[in-house]
């Protein structure tokens, strides 16, 4: 039975964008898994950061959350490597689990924004009340003096 249409192109797209690679993602897995590489793994985070990097900037929109979950990604690759079922798919799993860990830190910065939020209080509240303004000022006051009379 002779290949499909779709077939060939996807066979020869792979075949193109393999080209100048030394190793397949499996192998580089392999080698990672089997002899604790660090050439290997340096190799697989040089060909797949991008694509990590960029989704996770993409769904965080600040460039230091998305470095923390690019490194969580690798970190997460390094620990569970051999758990993988299809290494030929790494690209696919990578996106995966950046994608997951993307959404948990944005949600985690989210709620941590409400927190803050309701933890400071309202200034306009405390800069409307009259009282509350003699207060401040006899408190700096009382702080200006002090240092004053320190420096003497």
């Amino acid at each position: 039975m002779a290949n499909s249409g779709a077939e060939k192109v996807l066979g020869h797209l792979n075949r193109w964008l393999n080209t100048g690679r030394k190793d397949d993602d499996a192998h580089l897995l392999e080698r990672f898994v089997q002899h604790r590489d660090e050439d290997a793994f340096a190799e697989l985070v040089a060909r797949h950061g991008p694509l990590v990097f960029g989704l996770c900037h993409r769904i965080l929109a600040n460039r230091h959350d998305a470095e923390d979950v690019f490194q969580a990604t690798f970190l997460v690759l390094a620990r569970k490597a051999a758990t993988i079922r299809k290494p030929e798919s790494l690209a696919c799993w990578l996106h995966g689990v950046a994608y997951r860990l993307a959404l948990k830190a944005k949600s985690a910065a989210e709620r941590r924004r409400l927190h803050e939020q309701q933890a400071v209080p309202s200034h306009n509240r405390h800069q409307d009340d009259l009282s509350w303004r003699k207060i401040q000022r006899a408190i700096d006051e009382e702080l200006h003096e002090a240092i004053v009379a320190r420096r003497d």
